[in-house]
């Protein structure tokens, strides 16, 4: 990663290499809103019998902080199971989506640099602007900022 003096307020830049070992920049601010993960179970928390994975969207990050905020997505026909508010995503070749996906209204605060590592391997797609909307402001009406 490139590295920045505390006047700097530059977004710091994730350098990694893809598989052909051939340096990637991720600028986590601008890249990672809006992304879709397979994200591990055991990073949501929890393990399930026969599921490794469970997507996750990113509504946005704070570099300066170092964290990103991901909504854990599931099955949209277990929807009613344990999140009472969740917004249903359609499966569309830019989300990467396979079926249509309920993410719960919970936000999960994560370190930068755990999701800026899923986006190397693990990113399966990126939300359409309008979708990324209906995220936002479902957090904004469960969780208003004060």
């Amino acid at each position: 990663m490139k590295k920045r003096s505390r006047n700097q307020t530059q977004i710091p830049v994730l350098e990694m290499q893809d598989r052909e070992g051939e340096p990637v920049f991720i600028n986590s601010q601008e890249e990672l809103p809006g992304s879709v993960y397979k994200v591990p179970d055991k990073m949501w928390g929890f393990d399930a019998v026969g599921r490794i994975e469970h997507p996750g969207a990113c509504t946005s990050c704070t570099p300066h902080q170092r964290q990103a905020v991901l909504l854990q997505g599931t099955d949209a026909k277990l929807a009613g199971r344990g999140y009472p508010q969740v917004v249903v995503i359609s499966p569309s070749a830019p989300n990467g989506l396979t079926k249509p996906t309920a993410f719960a209204v919970e936000p999960r605060i994560f370190r930068l640099r755990k999701v800026e590592l899923l986006a190397k391997d693990r990113r399966i797609g990126t939300l359409e602007p309008a979708e990324l909307n209906l995220l936002r402001n479902a957090l904004e009406r469960v969780w208003p900022a004060e």
